[in-house]
């Protein structure tokens, strides 16, 4: 579904992406992992036609974007930006609704409200539908937009996108807590096995071991992997891609891996400031 073939990007005589080569297929969802800076919402950016002065080449469905009529791409694509803002008084209801814009006059407007229903109840936020954005918090105003971009490539009433939708996903669960970010990967999980292409950008990498079919990783603007979770979220590459002790527990009968920073306890750094660690004079 997605081609990205040696894609470079530079800002202001920058390289912020060097050469990356990767692809997602039909039912995929592909996490994007890597430290801050490793060019991984410009390679997003990139993709999603934001940026289009790019080296190399990108194509969806076996297109390039110059090849695909706009409307036509906007019902395939959805994009849901890192921090999207929102400035004016819409409703949750308004707001999603603008994800059918590109299928105005291919159905009623009572198919359009089902699905922005549909799409509200897949993000938790069924009842939601008269609420002022304005009014929401954080965690809920980031929903509303997932909600949007899955709106925006639904075919129908009742139906998730399909094969052929690919939704880019940057940073989709970085204000939510842990019982909505379940609710948010869950929906983009069923998008997946629906079909459908979903690559995220994410940072919490147990939601990337949890969900992910296949986990890229990107550092200093260039792809370091690209596998299974299993594969890539090991101890020793994640501490070299991070630059940071980290742990992962691969518990026994159980596929999920608990990813975590190998910090110092309380009593460690209690022992080191009081020098309980130093050796004894003369040893």
């Amino acid at each position: 579904m997605l081609e990205v073939a040696d894609v470079g990007v530079e800002r202001q005589g920058r390289s912020l992406v060097d050469g990356v080569s990767c692809d997602a297929g039909a039912g995929e969802l592909v996490a994007l992992i890597g430290p801050n800076g490793a060019g991984k919402s410009s390679l997003l950016k990139a993709i999603s036609g934001e940026w289009r002065d790019i080296a190399g080449r990108i194509a969806i469905a076996g297109r390039t974007r110059r090849q695909w009529a706009p409307k036509a791409l906007a019902r395939k694509v959805a994009v849901m930006a890192q921090s999207p803002q929102v400035r004016f008084d819409f409703t949750v209801s308004e707001l999603v609704g603008l994800g059918r814009a590109p299928h105005r006059g291919r159905g009623t407007p009572a198919q359009d409200r089902a699905i922005v229903a549909d799409a509200l109840a897949a993000v938790g936020l069924a009842g939601f539908a008269s609420r002022s954005v304005l009014r929401l918090s954080g965690g809920e105003r980031q929903r509303v937009f997932l909600a949007k971009a899955i709106a925006q490539v639904t075919p129908a009433p009742g139906a998730l996108p399909a094969a052929g939708s690919l939704m880019l996903l940057d940073e989709p669960t970085s204000a939510l807590d842990l019982a909505q970010q379940v609710t948010a990967m869950t929906a983009a999980r069923r998008t997946a096995d629906n079909g459908a292409t979903v690559l995220a950008v994410l940072h919490d990498l147990n939601l990337a071991a949890s969900f992910a079919d296949r986990v890229l990783v990107m550092t200093r603007g260039r792809l370091a992997a690209d596998g299974t979770p299993d594969e890539v979220l090991t101890a020793a590459r994640l501490s070299a891609w991070y630059g940071c002790p980290v742990c992962v527990d691969e518990r026994a009968g159980d596929a999920a891996r608990l990813v975590s920073v190998a910090a110092e306890t309380r009593h460690q750094r209690r022992s080191d400031a009081t020098g309980d660690n130093a050796p004894a004079a003369g040893a």
